[in-house]
């Protein structure tokens, strides 16, 4: 009886960690297309906070492993992230299918006028995983949002 019990609470606890992990999307991102490319980010987004025609994610630079706070939408279609001081001096457009992707800098562009793209990508092999929801809370927390404007 006591094996079953305690059978029946790790199956219990273990559901219930599961249960409370958040959906990411997630792509890793690489150098070129060659076989021997190095990784460069991963970017994904939760798709529970979608809010406004955006949603909150989150970007890892593997130069530095530091995480950052990034917004991602639907441009056309195209997944589009924009991040930095003011939440757009940066932007990484994903194409579907190849993994064709390009990196804008907007640093320097004064309002009104175009750029190039100042890096190009291969995003691929969009994955769902799972995530705490500390990491969810943190960064809708830190992009300011209001946690009753956003679905969860």
């Amino acid at each position: 009886m006591k094996k079953l019990l305690l059978i029946l609470t790790f199956v219990l606890f273990s559901f219930n960690a599961n249960a409370e992990k958040e959906d990411f999307k997630q792509w890793t991102c690489y150098e070129h297309f060659g076989e021997d490319a190095k990784t460069v980010l991963t970017i994904g987004y939760f798709p529970n906070s979608y809010k406004v025609g955006e949603s909150v994610g989150l970007m890892s630079l593997k130069t530095n492993n530091k995480m950052l706070p990034v917004f991602h939408f639907i441009n056309g279609i195209k997944d589009t992230f924009t991040w930095g001081e003011e939440g757009s001096e940066y932007e990484l457009m994903i194409s579907v299918g190849d993994g064709r992707s390009w990196v804008y800098d907007f640093t320097r562009v004064k309002k009104g006028e175009s750029t190039k793209p100042s890096d190009t990508l291969n995003c691929k092999d969009r994955i769902t995983i799972q995530k705490d929801p500390i990491e969810f809370e943190n960064v809708v927390k830190e992009v300011g949002w209001d946690k009753s404007l956003y679905k969860y």
